[in-house]
């Protein structure tokens, strides 16, 4: 796993396609491909298929934080300092 922290751009100089990446629904596609692996009855098949999907997987993706935020998922980027790690505690920006 590797977590790159930037610092965030000016807005006024993002384009449409900085605007165009759907982060959940890339979630999405993963998990729809895991569940699609876990029909697969032969293990040696589902084995392979795993192992390329993990290939498949390595994916980058880009959140821009208000400097608080930023600040806070430096902090504890993993959430674990926190009661409930479900629970983000991000501004509505």
């Amino acid at each position: 796993m590797r977590i790159e922290v930037v610092a965030q751009p000016d807005p006024e100089r993002l384009d449409e396609t900085e605007w165009e990446e759907d982060a959940l629904e890339s979630i999405a596609e993963m998990i729809r491909r895991q569940e699609a692996l876990r029909l697969v009855a032969d293990p040696a098949t589902q084995q392979a298929q795993a192992d390329a999907q993990d290939e498949e997987q390595t994916r980058g993706f880009r959140y821009d934080l208000c400097p608080a935020c930023r600040a806070q998922f430096i902090a504890d980027p993993l959430g674990l300092g926190r009661r409930n790690a479900r629970k983000l505690d991000f501004s509505s920006n």
